[in-house]
């Protein structure tokens, strides 16, 4: 987990809000750790915050419309960037 926590900080602007899915919002540590080290929020609403954050093994088909995989190193989860249209 800190693996990526470290990873997504370096890409995610400090003080940004991450939409997730409920079980990743309901991960204490993940959003202590990206709270914690990078000033980055989890948000589990339905809001297109510009970034989402999936766990890997979530089927991409059942990602969020608008939303395109960055492809960064990490190993837990996979960091999605909001594009309209």
């Amino acid at each position: 987990m800190l693996h990526d926590v470290y990873i997504i900080g370096k890409m995610i602007p400090q003080g940004s809000t991450l939409s997730s899915t409920s079980e990743i919002y309901t991960q204490w540590s993940l959003q202590a750790y990206l709270n914690r080290y990078f000033y980055i929020s989890l948000d589990d609403s339905e809001r297109n915050n510009t970034y989402l954050i999936v766990d890997k093994s979530t089927n991409p088909s059942s990602v969020r419309a608008h939303y395109t995989i960055i492809p960064i190193a990490t190993i837990k989860y996979n960091i999605y960037k909001y594009s309209e249209g």
